[in-house]
């Protein structure tokens, strides 16, 4: 289970969402992966209340779908939905990374290249485990820039739905550790449009990774099975 640490905190409802939110948008699960709650609550040593509570804001998001049986399943994309959300994806976090260049410190610019090297060393040893939260932490650095609450709620709803596919090039029949050296290289090229605060440029460029990658998902993910 993706939930290790104890919840200690007074929010328990907050913490088992926050902790799911972060387990799906880094594609902890795959489409179709049924969720018990039952066994959250004991993975994250709380009771059952709070996790139900998280889980019913998750279906609200469209992140989940509650079963009968005390569980939920992480919901099937159809090959038309992802590239909805591909194209979504593309306009709203290229707006972000626009609004964003202006406010980018150096410190952020410092925080990219560290997460971008931390990608690029779990991809050279393959380290299935922290490819994808590298690469969350990463586009979230630079999103978290615009200082817009609502675009960051509605980028992070896509990507609740998008997180579960990104586990296809990780487990899937088909090698995706091309798919993210291609990403380390289009980071690259967002980071030195970051450096430069070029916000044309860093948008186009956002949305150049985001349009790349979803072409590896459209040709090797099976969707048919849906």
């Amino acid at each position: 289970m993706p939930l290790k640490k104890p919840i200690v905190a007074v929010s328990l409802r907050e913490q088992v969402y926050n902790q799911l939110c972060e387990a799906i948008m880094r594609g902890e699960y795959a489409p179709g992966d049924v969720l018990k709650i039952s066994a959250i609550a004991e993975a994250s040593q709380t009771s059952l209340v709070p996790v139900r509570e998280a889980m019913q804001n998750l279906a609200a998001e469209g992140a989940i779908e509650m079963l009968h049986n005390r569980s939920a399943r992480i919901p099937l994309t159809s090959r038309e939905d992802y590239r909805q959300l591909t194209a979504i994806r593309m306009n709203l976090e290229g707006m972000a990374a626009e609004e964003a260049a202006a406010n980018l410190t150096d410190a952020d610019i410092d925080d990219l290249v560290r997460t971008n090297a931390g990608m690029a060393e779990a991809v050279m040893t393959r380290d299935t485990e922290k490819i994808l939260p590298w690469n969350r932490e990463f586009h979230f650095t630079i999103y978290d820039r615009a200082r817009s609450p609502i675009l960051s709620r509605l980028i992070k709803t896509l990507w609740l739905r998008a997180g579960p596919i990104l586990n296809a090039s990780l487990t899937g029949s088909v090698d995706g550790m091309s798919l993210h050296h291609t990403g380390l290289a289009e980071h690259e090229a967002i980071i030195e449009a970051a450096r430069n605060r070029d916000a044309a440029a860093l948008k186009a460029k956002i949305m150049e990774d985001i349009f790349c990658a979803s072409t590896w998902y459209v040709k090797y993910y099976d969707f048919e099975r849906i």
